[in-house]
Order: C-alpha cells, then sequence, then structure tokens
C-alpha cells in the first residue's frame, strides 16, 4: 500500500477539489471530505493503472517567508 500527499481546496460554492503533487494530472472533486477522499483514492487507483507508480518525486518541505 503506498500513500500520497493530496492538496485539498475548496471553492466558493463549498465544493472540495484535492490534487496529488507526486502524480502530475491526477485530481478530484467531492461534496464531502468522505466523499473527496473516496473520489481521490479512485482517480489514484486509476492513475496508476494507466500511468504506472512514480520514481522519483523531490520532497515536500515548508517554506517561511518573512
Amino acid at each position: 500500500m503506498a500513500e500520497y500527499y493530496a492538496v485539498i481546496d475548496r471553492d466558493e460554492d463549498g465544493q472540495l477539489f484535492a490534487s496529488v503533487p507526486e502524480l502530475p494530472g491526477c485530481h478530484s472533486c467531492g461534496e464531502t471530505m468522505e466523499e473527496l477522499l473516496s473520489n481521490l483514492e479512485e482517480a489514484i487507483e486509476l492513475y496508476i493503472e494507466a500511468v504506472g507508480r512514480p520514481r522519483e518525486f523531490p520532497s515536500v518541505r515548508k517554506v517561511a517567508v518573512k
């Protein structure tokens, strides 16, 4: 089982959107967090089936700005 970071945001209408930085073009949406995560899991599975697993991804870091 692999784990991926997801960036989750909400639009003005309350719809949730997510993207997976390690899997370019892998996105999903949902009305609730539960629906979003279920849809995102399916999107990740389909992405890996079609494209394959990523070979290498630069680390994700938090950067402080003054």
